[in-house]
């Protein structure tokens, strides 16, 4: 690993490559970025991936059509100076181990990005809510008239804008991202949230939370959710702003308990007020109130502030109303990838709620979905994907639970279900691996079965 360099020693030391043997792993987006960048550079490389077709090798073919390229699995990992890896490549990887057994340096496209780009930097992380709080980040600078350039693991990935010209870089970086990174430095960081999550990926939980927390030790000020213990008392740095809307006392920014309308105070005295029913949930206020800390640092205006909260209706596939028929709304929140943002999703209606849920849960406990379920307004659930029989096992005896074969069928059946006046929400708390190529690919297909099956109605 690359842990005891610094920034500037690191891009020296890369700058100065000509002939080390450097590996590319992974030949997706983030390959194609490190060959555009070290092709530049006029330096070699050499590449690998699991797949003898990865999506990528053609364009990456095209910038090194001498280079070696291993894509049937073996190779030898002797003498290579230095890997650079993609976010998707877990650390069980048979490749990584061994790589990590011979302490050969590994890189991330966040480490190169922050030893080359001097400009300021904003890196946002989080379980939920990152991409949510980078793009409202991003629109509230530009309407400021600072030259914001928004990127990482929200696309383009953040490689692709090493030469970018902007004022400050808003990036979101993935725990991915984050587990292999030892040079990264931020001028603000921000973790919004760390709850259970990427079991699959991550060895434990620990690690997790372990990759999350690097940005406590690079960043010169940190935005902290005081509702967060992990995330709370895991903070050594000095300058932090907090936010929290359970646990005031310890909170900078909050919500003034005596107003029905969402009034921010700072330190208890009235900051700003927002009026938009889309910030009404819980969750998208807890973003609300981390996107003001952000904004506080950086001396914003509060009025562009405010016009762009208010004007803010949200991204697709969160929390997305689709349509309304016979007084039954449909809700697509198909980003809801793990139990955390389910948890918050069914906790956001007072109506008589269908649930479809369910996918890959990447090895997930669940252990708070019957309470959370208890205390919703869920009252029927449908069960879909990989996990679908296991949580019938968990719920079944207390809940009325169906299974359906795949997602047509279960709006086919929510349809049948739900009565007037209630919600059919779709929030499947897993991962769409199992089913679909991402969450957008499967919010789209929800999208597609509900008009269908409308259209036959």
């Amino acid at each position: 690993m690359t842990e005891g360099l610094s920034i500037k020693t690191l891009k020296q030391t890369i700058s100065s490559f000509q002939s080390e043997k450097i590996l590319v792993i992974g030949l997706g987006e983030t390959g194609l970025s490190y060959a555009n960048f070290f092709a530049d550079k006029e330096i070699p490389l050499i590449f690998y991936d699991d797949n003898k077709f990865p999506r990528k090798l053609n364009q990456i073919r095209h910038l090194y059509p001498d280079a070696n390229y291993y894509l049937d699995g073996n190779i030898c990992t002797e003498n290579f100076t230095m890997v650079l890896i993609s976010p998707g490549i877990s650390p069980s990887h048979e490749l990584i181990q061994q790589i990590t057994e011979k302490s050969i340096t590994i890189l991330t496209d966040l480490d190169i990005f922050c030893s080359f780009n001097d400009a300021k930097k904003i890196i946002i992380t989080g379980t939920n809510g990152k991409t949510t709080v980078a793009t409202i980040i991003h629109k509230i600078l530009s309407s400021a008239g600072i030259a914001s350039v928004l990127g990482g693991n929200i696309f383009p990935p953040i490689l692709d804008l090493i030469n970018k010209k902007g004022d400050i870089f808003v990036i979101e970086a993935s725990s991915f991202q984050l587990h292999y990174s030892n040079n990264i430095h931020a001028n603000i960081s921000v973790i919004l949230n760390i709850c259970e999550d990427h079991l699959d990926w991550h060895p434990s939980f620990d690690d997790y939370k372990k990759a999350k927390l690097k940005l406590t030790n690079c960043s010169d000020e940190m935005v902290i959710n005081t509702d967060d213990d992990i995330t709370l008392d895991n903070s050594n740095i000095l300058n932090v702003l907090n936010y929290g809307i359970e646990n005031q006392e310890r909170a900078d920014f909050t919500f003034d308990k005596t107003k029905e309308s969402s009034t921010i105070t700072l330190q208890q005295e009235k900051y700003l007020t927002i009026n938009n029913p889309y910030l009404d949930f819980y969750h998208n206020k807890s973003n609300l109130l981390a996107i003001t800390c952000i904004c506080h640092l950086l001396n914003i205006d509060k009025n562009i502030l405010k016009m762009e909260l208010e004007n803010f209706n949200g991204l697709p596939h969160r929390m997305e109303t689709i349509t309304t028929n016979d007084n039954i709304q449909w809700i697509n929140d198909s980003k809801s990838t793990n139990s955390s943002s389910l948890y918050a999703a069914i906790s956001s209606f007072k109506r008589n709620t269908t649930l479809i849920m369910g996918g890959d849960d990447k090895g997930s406990k669940f252990n708070q979905l019957h309470i959370n379920l208890r205390k919703s307004s869920v009252k029927k659930i449908i069960l879909i994907g990989k996990s679908k029989k296991r949580f019938l096992s968990i719920l079944g005896s207390e809940f009325n639970c169906s299974m359906a074969n795949n997602l047509e069928e279960a709006v086919k059946i929510a349809s049948n279900l739900a009565e007037t006046n209630e919600i059919v929400l779709f929030s499947p708390g897993c991962s769409s691996k199992d089913m679909f190529i991402d969450y957008i690919d499967r919010g789209n297909c929800f999208i597609e079965s509900i008009n269908n099956y409308s259209s036959k109605i």
